[in-house]
């Protein structure tokens, strides 16, 4: 499986998604929880049959390029 946001999403989940992250503003912007921002992200990568790790991948595959941009 490539690990890709060229797919796309769920509808359902993406709304979802969007609502949590909303809603996790809403209640007030100056003070968000981030277990609700985790809770909408999750959702997201959810959307998009993404690990839960994902982040965790393309930080690791961009760490392994070089600074230069070439393939080694």
């Amino acid at each position: 499986m490539a690990l890709s946001l060229d797919a796309k999403p769920d509808p359902q989940r993406t709304a979802e998604a969007c609502r949590l992250l909303i809603q996790a503003y809403a209640v007030d912007p100056r003070h968000v929880d981030w277990s609700d921002v985790q809770q909408a992200l999750s959702e997201a990568l959810a959307a998009f049959d993404l690990p839960q790790d994902y982040f965790d991948i393309a930080a690791q595959a961009s760490a392994d390029q070089p600074e230069d941009g070439a393939v080694p």
